[in-house]
């Protein structure tokens, strides 16, 4: 389920998921892909338990309250390349730091597989090799209006593709680390 949210409640109660999952998934749209732009804009953050997502607009109040819950959050904060979205909350936000738990879905895939080239880490071209899912690309997303449903939908869909992602790639790494302690023992 994926939806543009101005309400508190449906919020707090996603982020409690969220700590009952020990996971919390996140995505920023913006207005480029370089925050270091002086015309560099925040258009709003999905966030998601992997079940349910939610887009917030950067101009909802709750907006500052979502960025302050991924940062304070406990446990996994998960994004594919969340350097960018953590940069680009920062800037919009002025916060501090960074989450105490970021994890990164791009790296991942490198880990399990350090073979892919640049072309192959993206969230969309993986979700596609791994699980025949073709995503929506930003630039088609974007033709419908920044605010539009197609949009808030888009940027949920990267929320919840990217816990699919993260949940394969957990078992991957699990295996591979498993591999590397049976070559170990056999030396």
């Amino acid at each position: 389920m994926a939806m543009r949210c101005f309400d508190g409640e449906i919020v707090d109660r996603l982020i409690a998921s969220c700590v009952l999952k020990n996971e919390l998934f996140f995505d920023i749209e913006a207005s480029s892909v370089s925050v270091s732009m002086d015309d560099w804009r925040l258009w709003g953050i999905g966030i998601s338990d992997g079940t349910t997502a939610v887009y917030v607009p950067v101009e909802a109040p709750l907006c500052r309250k979502v960025a302050e819950a991924i940062w304070s959050f406990k446990c996994d904060v998960v994004g594919h390349n969340p350097k960018f979205d953590m940069e680009g909350i920062k800037k919009e936000f002025r916060l501090s730091d960074y989450p105490d738990n970021p994890v990164c879905t791009l790296i991942a895939l490198n880990l399990v597989d350090e073979n892919l080239q640049m072309n192959q880490v993206g969230l969309k071209p993986s979700v596609k090799r791994l699980f025949g899912i073709e995503m929506e690309e930003f630039e088609d997303a974007v033709k419908f209006g920044k605010d539009s449903e197609e949009f808030e939908n888009y940027c949920c869909e990267d929320c919840l593709k990217d816990s699919m992602l993260w949940n394969w790639l957990k078992v991957k790494m699990r295996q591979v680390r498993t591999c590397v302690l049976i070559q170990q023992m056999a030396y």
